[in-house]
């Protein structure tokens, strides 16, 4: 298990802000009720993927940290954007079947926060694709290569997974570089749920557009500070730092 502590600095070492910033914003959601509060030490809540996936979203789905839980309530209840027929839908849950098993289990998602929950969960099953993807498709490194440096191809882009939020949409997409073209092979995308209350995501065409992209790299980071001591393969276990069980 881990604490909110541990969960801010792991995030912190890949979000860009200092980790300050990223505790104030855990520290308003778990006002909101959206990280639950208890004890400091042994009596500290645990955090699962539902509070990691509150986190990612605040971090990256509002302007200030006052807006963060309506940010999360606005991101999680993205629905599914799929219309067609039948053959169309089965079309669609079809081609997810050579991918990673992550993004199986995001497209039985019915709702943006269900499915990032579900990637949280399975990083595993994502980080062993990606793994085997690189030595497969990069024969003229040494294998070896890969059980050190397969963090560093999915942060600078050759190949991995990112997820995308917009004021008010989402994606989740696996991608592949070919030289400087940028291939997509699948990808989940969500729009707003038209069944919620006129108004429940603001103003509906906003002539300002904010778009902010996650990779791998958060999921990994949220994923290593969930399961302390577990490994994965081609990323080096994350070393604890004595603010992790601090607040």
């Amino acid at each position: 298990m881990t604490t909110l502590p541990n969960l801010v600095s792991a995030l912190s070492e890949v979000d860009g802000r200092d980790r300050k910033s990223i505790e104030h914003i855990a520290r308003v959601i778990r006002e909101a009720g959206y990280i639950p509060k208890g004890k400091r030490g042994g009596g500290a809540p645990e955090m699962t993927p539902r509070e990691a996936a509150n986190l990612i979203i605040a971090l990256n789905g509002a302007d200030t940290p006052k807006d963060c839980p309506l940010a999360i309530d606005r991101f999680r209840s993205l629905v599914q954007a799929f219309s067609g027929s039948a053959k169309d839908f089965r079309n669609y849950v079809d081609s997810f079947e050579d991918q990673p098993e992550a993004m199986q289990v995001a497209a039985d998602s019915h709702t943006f926060g269900e499915a990032l929950e579900a990637i949280l969960s399975e990083v595993p099953s994502l980080v062993e694709a990606f793994y085997r993807f690189g030595k497969e498709q990069f024969p003229g490194k040494d294998p070896a290569y890969w059980d050190s440096h397969l963090l560093g191809a999915l942060r600078i882009g050759m190949f991995g997974l990112s997820i995308q939020f917009n004021r008010y949409a989402a994606s989740i997409e696996v991608f592949i570089m070919h030289g400087s073209e940028r291939k997509v092979q699948s990808v989940i995308q969500f729009r707003q749920d038209m069944n919620r209350d006129e108004g429940f995501y603001g103003n509906s065409w906003p002539d300002r557009r904010i778009q902010s992209t996650i990779g791998a790299a958060t999921l990994i980071a949220a994923w290593q500070a969930m399961n302390p001591g577990q490994k994965l393969p081609g990323i080096r276990e994350r070393v604890s730092r004595p603010e992790d069980e601090s607040e």
